[in-house]
């Protein structure tokens, strides 16, 4: 045996042999296992005149390219630009060979089940190892893969190698599979080469499976991340891979090539192909079960609507007869005859004549395709002065174009909001003010050059509109003019000298500066709703343009030069005072100066102190009025603001300290009365804030994202803007005071720790989103609420208790929606519950609704999965579909115990009938029992063998889509009793709201002439046929006449004497209003006493 001190001679020369082998191209190998002594060693490396068979691995070989490089000028660096270099990837998975010692150090045996079964484990490195070797027991001949799981930080490989008599051979794999045979001498090498250490790598190796197409489920784990297969078909044809939230790759062994697309890929007999299954890291929860089918193809006709029954291994096969467009409007996804996708649901796909296209539709749902219908076109030469009406036609788009007889500023208005301009190849910097919404936009056009644009709106059928060209007129230094809304003017201004300007207004508005070529000049610019106006440099003899926009009646402005007196420029106002305009000192802590020029300083203007580093703390002089626009924003390091006593600052302007990240306090005056948008925004080390006494208004996005943690607000302050403290994520104490009306849109949106709130009294509304995300873990909302908006307490996952009060009518779409409410208690004149306003409690077992109930919106309580009992009172009507069950949207998927605890077929849920259950059998008959008063949404959807229904006079509600999908229900029977019928509630296939609206061929509506039925027959094109109703009008004790008798029973109805049943109801409602009233009563007593000829 070689000793160790033998090993490492052998070792130096091993080293020696590869630099003499690169000098004269001549390959070296040398066997770790080889028994030789060191004078053998040496005879054989000087004797050896045939070294043909003798090998150095590529890692050896990189290592002896950086000896040779190392003279560039040389032929070395000749040598290195023949020699290609090998991709980066494929040199670091290159393994590098062991010395000797470290080839006999094996950390232990792996063996390879013939079953595929994966093995795993962790390789220990210690302090300075690189790599780990691990001897393998190969049980079956066949291919095995071996992967490891690492960050994506950590550099490090896998390696397989071969011991052979004549050395040791390094396999080379193919996708991570590697040929093993069973009794061959294998060893993996696991091998860091990461800059940092790595004290474990997690490994996993298995056999390589060979499937036919089928289920499977592939044994994935936190210590598999991946399992292989190699699967072959028996026939060529369109197979369907179904892997759920699965990771998978497909590559064709044959062709090297990788197969992407959708769920459908094409496969041919004959083939190997390489199957990756992954589970992502987010997914570890989520079923490790996968398949592959052989599809079934449908071949579909142009025009034809077909069915799709969801079932997921099923294709359509489309060939098109002439070469053009074609489109799916329903979801579905269309793809070439290779399965590469096409397009998707409403975009139309370019088809050739006589080749196949394959269309995946998704859901049971109803579809055509059709050919493209392109748009008409239409281009319109337009001019200033004159007011268009743009119609919106799906089927038509109109273009513009214009052309400027002078280069000048031109004004787009509309007299609509709801507006949208686009206007082609125009310079949108010089552009100012609304070009969405209600339009009145500014832009500089120039001469001669023809612009296109066009307008769009989402909501309206039509928009007028005009465009004007600016009038001119000239300004002087310092005086103050008057732009009104309707005016369009621009302003001349030549600089009596070079320097920099305020052009400026105390109103709302914008404005814009531009040169005399019409090019815009860049400033500090700041527009809103309260004062507008920006600092620019100006030359002194070139001629500007000013442009004002105002937002109210007019807007006032001036242009004034800028003074400069030691660190500070400022500018003199009208009443003799300073405003500060730029600090350009260098100090930590800074005392805004009281005078300057021995002028009061009133005012600290816009951006005055604006991204200086420098300041940590500022004292404010009592005299100051007001902090302007952005005046400390951006100061990074500023800690402290100190306001001297006798403050008579009235307002914080919008983003005064915004983003002032180390600012830990705040103590207002009480003069303060404003703080305007995003005062505070991004204060991250905001804790205490004081807002002193006398604060009235607190505008949106105030303390947005702060860092505020406990705050006051005063009883003087009457409105909290919108989003004023939305992502404060530290804020845990707030108390509200008595001043406040309501609660804004997402004022305490996403106040993470904010755990408890007290609403009071004079609290009237709580807004859109409100508390929307915050930590609450309970409310209760006085009575002095009348209304909730949509996401008031939406995703409040720590949300368990809701007490609603008792003059709330109406509980929002999604108030309280994804939280985790165990208690609901129901105010007493609740009467709506909103779309899926409480959907997403998993933590909600019973629900029972107060008699003052009248109508559950679509999806109220959808999503509650542990939702068991239900008491549903008899007041209630109306019911949206999926209430309590899930609507397969992939969202909401989970239906509600109580759901799932009802038999199939006929499902009521107090007196309305929620839901055929289940698949109707083949012609079915559906009889609604007496006394039934709706028919909730949905309640009949995709129930294609319903044939018949019949519906009592008792029923007065049919929710939307209440029958669509039932294709064999070809004529029904509406009572007059039915006053409500929802959207496509009958005849439909499909919804008009997003797809084509597809109709029941020769439906027919049944019923009495005037009723509902008649309306909604009308209304969606289906033949009506008249009925006479089974009573006499009038005849309210149903004794085959209208006499003084019924006079005495309708008296009596309505003074709550006697009940009638369903028909007398009909009979009695002579108005037809759904309610017997006095009304009723007054015209049966003129039909008896011959006042009239009729009822």
């Amino acid at each position: 045996m070689i000793t160790k001190f033998e090993r490492k001679v052998i070792a130096g020369l091993t080293a020696f042999l590869m630099c003499l082998s690169m000098i004269f191209a001549v390959p070296v190998s040398v066997n770790a296992e080889a028994e030789q002594t060191q004078d053998e060693a040496v005879s054989g490396a000087q004797q050896n005149e045939d070294v043909e068979d003798i090998q150095i691995p590529d890692a050896q070989e990189d290592v002896l390219h950086d000896i040779i490089e190392v003279d560039e000028t040389g032929d070395a660096a000749k040598e290195k630009e023949d020699q290609p270099t090998a991709p980066y990837e494929e040199k670091t998975r290159t393994p590098q060979m062991l010395n000797v010692d470290q080839q006999e150090e094996v950390a232990g045996t792996i063996t390879l089940k013939k079953d595929g079964t994966p093995e795993y484990g962790e390789a220990a490195f210690s302090t300075e190892q690189t790599t780990v070797r691990y001897r393998l027991n190969v049980e079956e001949d066949g291919q095995y893969y071996f992967e490891l799981i690492r960050d994506w930080s950590v550099n490090a490989y896998t390696s397989i190698v071969e011991k052979k008599e004549d050395g040791d051979t390094w396999l080379q794999g193919e996708e991570s599979r590697y040929e093993l045979h069973k009794g061959g001498e294998y060893y993996l090498e696991i091998t860091n080469n990461s800059a940092e250490s790595v004290q474990t790598l997690k490994w996993y190796a298995g056999k390589v499976r060979d499937i036919k197409p089928g289920e499977f489920e592939a044994e994935l784990s936190e210590n598999v991340e991946s399992i292989y297969y190699n699967l072959t078909v028996d026939e060529t044809g369109c197979y369907r891979f179904d892997s759920g939230s699965l990771s998978r790759s497909i590559k064709d062994k044959e062709t090297g090539e990788y197969i992407y697309g959708g769920p459908f890929c094409k496969l041919e007999s004959g083939h190997t192909y390489y199957i990756t299954i992954s589970k992502n890291e987010v997914n570890q929860g989520t079923s490790s079960k996968w398949s592959v089918k052989k599809g079934k193809a449908i071949p579909v006709e142009l025009g034809q609507v077909y069915r799709n029954e969801n079932l997921k291994d099923v294709y359509y096969v489309f060939v098109p007869e002439t070469t053009g467009k074609y489109v799916v409007k329903e979801s579905a996804s269309i793809y070439d005859e290779n399965w590469k996708a096409l397009g998707g649901r409403y975009s139309p796909v370019q088809m050739e004549a006589g080749k196949t296209c394959y269309i995946m539709v998704n859901g049971t749902q109803y579809w055509s395709i059709q050919k493209y219908e392109e748009s008409e076109k239409e281009t319109i030469e337009v001019q200033t002065g004159t007011t268009y009406t743009t119609p919106f036609d799906k089927n038509k788009e109109i273009n513009y174009t214009f052309t400027p007889d002078t280069t000048a500023i031109y004004r787009f208005r509309s007299r609509q909001d709801g507006a949208n301009l686009y206007i082609k190849e125009c310079d949108w910097q010089t552009g100012f003010g609304s070009s969405s919404g209600k339009l009145d936009f500014f832009i500089a056009l120039e001469k001669g050059k023809t612009y296109e644009f066009s307008m769009a709106s989402w909501d309206k059928s039509e928009i007028q509109w005009d465009i004007t060209k600016a009038g001119t007129k000239t300004a002087n230094e310092g005086t103050e003019y008057t732009t009104t809304k309707e005016e369009t003017t621009v302003y001349d201004f030549v600089p009596g000298k070079s320097g920099e300007y305020m052009f400026s207004s105390k109103d709302g508005g914008s404005g814009k500066v531009y040169s005399s070529e019409y090019k815009a000049i860049n400033g500090y610019l700041y527009n809103g709703s309260v004062e507008f106006g920006t600092k620019v440099s100006l030359e002194k003899g070139k001629t500007y343009h000013f442009c004002v926009g105002a937002e109210g009646k007019e807007a006032k402005w001036k242009i004034e030069p800028v003074k400069e007196s030691s660190d500070y420029t400022y500018r003199a106002l009208s009443d003799n005072t300073v405003e500060i305009l730029k600090y350009s000192g260098a100090e930590s802590n800074v005392t805004v100066p009281d005078k300057i020029d021995n002028k009061v300083v009133k005012s600290v203007g816009y951006g005055a102190f604006a991204e200086n580093e420098n300041i940590v703390g500022v004292t404010i002089p009592a005299q100051v009025t007001d902090l302007q626009y952005g005046v400390f924003a951006s100061c990074a390091n500023l800690e402290t603001v100190t306001f001297k006593e006798g403050s008579k600052l009235q307002k914080i302007a919008a983003r005064a300290f915004e983003n002032c990240s180390k600012l830990h306090s705040v103590s207002l005056p009480d003069s303060v009365q404003t703080i305007e948008e995003n005062g505070f925004a991004y204060c991250k080390d905001l804790g205490l804030v004081d807002l002193g006494n006398g604060l009235k208004n607190i505008e949106q996005y105030a303390f947005y994202d702060s860092g505020v943690t406990r705050i006051h607000i005063p009883d003087s302050t009457t409105e909290i803007g919108a989003s004023t403290f939305s992502e404060c994520r530290s804020l845990n104490d707030i108390t509200l005071g008595r001043g406040l009306k309501g609660i804004e849109e997402s004022v305490f949106y996403g106040c993470g720790n904010l755990k408890q709130i007290e609403l009071p009294d004079n609290i009237t509304y709580i807004s859109d989103n409100a508390f929307g995300g915050s930590g609450l873990t309970s409310v209760e909302i006085p009575d002095s609420v009348t209304s909730i908006g949509k996401l008031a307490f939406y995703g409040c996952q720590s949300l368990k208790k809701a007490v609603i009060g008792n003059n709330l009518a109406y509980i929002a779409d999604n108030a309280f929606s994804s939280c985790a409410l165990t208690e609901i208690m129901w105010g007493d004149k609740v009467e709506k519950i909103g779309v899926e306003s409480f959907s997403n409690n998993k933590n909600l077992t019973t629900v029972s609704l107060p008699n003052s109930v009248t109508e559950i919106e679509y999806g109220a309580f959808n999503g509650c999965e542990n939702l068991s009992d239900v008491e549903i009172p008899d007041s209630v009507e109306a019911i949206g579909g999926f209430a309590f069950d899930n609507e397969r949207s992939g969202i909401r998927n989970t239906n509600t115990k109580w759901y799932d605890a009802q038999a199939d077929g006929d499902l009521y849920v107090g007196k309305v009938y929620y839901k055929y259950k289940g698949e109707a059998p083949t012609d079915t008959r559906v009889t609604i029992k007496d006394g039934t008063k709706g028919v909730a949404g949905y309640a009949f959807y995709m129930q294609r063998n319903v044939t018949e229904v019949v519906i009592p006079n008792s029923v007065n509600n049919i929710g939307e889509v209440a029958f669509m999908g039932c294709e064999s229900l070809k004529t029904v029977t509406i009572p007059e009793s039915v006053k409500v019928i929802g959207r496509e509630a009958f005849g439909y296939l499909s919804s008009k709201q997003y797809e084509q609206g597809y109709k029941v061929e020769g439906f027919t509506i049944r019923g009495v002439a005037g009723s509902a039925a008649e309306k909604y027959a009308k209304e969606n094109g289906f033949t009506f046929e008249a009925i006479k109703p089974d009573y006499i009008k009038g005849d309210s004790d149903s004794d085959g006449k209208v006499t003084i008798s019924d006079v005495r029973t309708t008296l009596r109805y309505v003074c709550q004497k006697v009940e009638l049943d369903e028909e007398q109801k009909l009979a009695a409602d002579v108005e037809k209003d759904g309610v017997i009233n006095i009304k009723d009563l007054r015209k049966v007593l003129r039909f008896v006493c011959n006042k009239i000829e009729e009822l």
